[in-house]
């Protein structure tokens, strides 16, 4: 009985007829307003096109400017990186127990006994970020002289020599 009375259920629901539900993909995009107010003025949307390559010119320059800013940083950062490698080139010639490596803008250098100092770049935030077993983590921004600490203002110079010995 419970099994017929299920099935004839499942008949009307089928002849019933369904709306159609309507997915994300199939309902399209919303014009701009600016584009249909464009095509209704002069029956066509070639000023709000104009309009729009010309916001793009203009946002194109802006970011252009900013990567320029952003290249300026990458050689700042490389550029301490490098002198910072070749200081613990140094410290590691004269010591057996010290290895360092820079890698894809990653400086590791690794102390027996005592711990590892990771310094890496951070793009987003034009910052050298450094992670050491005797001060915890750093955040070092250029300031147009030297890298400083971004809560005490004490230089990246200054914790490596009182740290390491470098610099």
């Amino acid at each position: 009985m419970l099994l017929r009375q299920a099935l004839s259920r499942t008949r009307q629901a089928l002849r019933r007829p369904q709306a159609r539900r309507i997915t994300h993909r199939e309902e399209g995009r919303k014009l701009p307003r600016e584009m249909v107010a464009a095509m209704t003025a002069d029956g066509d949307a070639s000023s709000y096109f104009e309009s729009m390559r010309s916001r793009v010119a203009a946002s194109g320059a802006t970011r252009a400017a900013s990567s320029a800013a952003g290249d300026d940083y990458v050689a700042l950062a490389d550029e301490a990186l490098d002198n910072i490698l070749e200081k613990a080139d140094e410290l590691s010639d004269a010591r057996d127990d010290v290895e360092c490596e820079l890698s894809s803008g990653v400086l590791t250098l690794k102390i027996a006994g005592t711990g590892t100092w990771v310094l890496n770049k951070q793009v987003p935030n034009r910052q050298l970020w450094l992670s050491s077993p005797l001060s915890g983590p750093c955040r070092y921004e250029y300031d147009g002289e030297k890298w400083t600490h971004t809560r005490d203002g004490s230089s990246l110079a200054e914790l490596l020599e009182r740290e390491l010995g470098l610099i």
